[in-house]
């Protein structure tokens, strides 16, 4: 069942004191050191190389075809954290996984 009550409210005209803008003092609500979200996890993505290829070419692609990259063997690979290059390194082996050897770190500041 649907009730057609109507929730009515008084509305009230309020004044709001103009705020001056002042230094704030006190205990800071976040250390500016790293202490509070150095754990927190994030995704790092590694890119290889692009290609770039025709709509028949890629209806075309089976198990097996080749795909060229715009990068040579012994190019560095980028590191990107949420879709920006933030370093770059080698393409290494470590273990049975593939990993990167930092070479370069671009830091904003």
């Amino acid at each position: 069942m649907t009730s057609n009550t109507k929730n009515t409210q008084a509305l009230k005209d309020i004044e709001l004191s103009p705020v001056l803008d002042t230094d704030a003092s006190g205990i800071p609500l976040v250390d500016k050191s790293f202490e509070l979200i150095k754990n927190i996890e994030i995704q790092l993505s590694i890119r290889i190389g692009e290609a770039t290829t025709t709509v028949d070419d890629l209806y075309s692609y089976s198990e097996g075809s080749l795909v060229k990259l715009d990068k040579e063997t012994n190019d560095f690979v980028d590191v990107l954290y949420q879709g920006k290059v933030v370093a770059r390194g080698e393409l290494v082996a470590i273990d049975d996984n593939f990993g990167v050897k930092i070479q370069q770190v671009f830091v904003e500041r």
